[in-house]
């Protein structure tokens, strides 16, 4: 592995890490009701993820305040 394939390995993982610290799922996707109710949640978690992308990449501050405000 070259230490430019390490180098991205590594960010993926921090971001990664930074991700699964920040998302908090709402409480209502904790237990799913149903099918539908199941893609709702990971939906969710998909948009979170991607606004998140947006922030970390633009080397944003991640804190509680856009962690509430990600979805609505």
């Amino acid at each position: 592995m070259t230490d430019a394939e390490r180098s991205e390995v590594r960010r993926k993982e921090e971001f990664e890490n930074a991700f699964m610290a920040a998302y908090k799922p709402p409480e209502e996707c904790e237990h799913w009701k149903s099918d539908k109710h199941m893609v709702e949640c990971v939906n969710h978690r998909i948009r979170a993820r991607r606004a998140f992308q947006k922030a970390y990449s633009a080397d944003l501050e991640i804190d509680e305040r856009i962690n509430n405000n990600w979805v609505r």
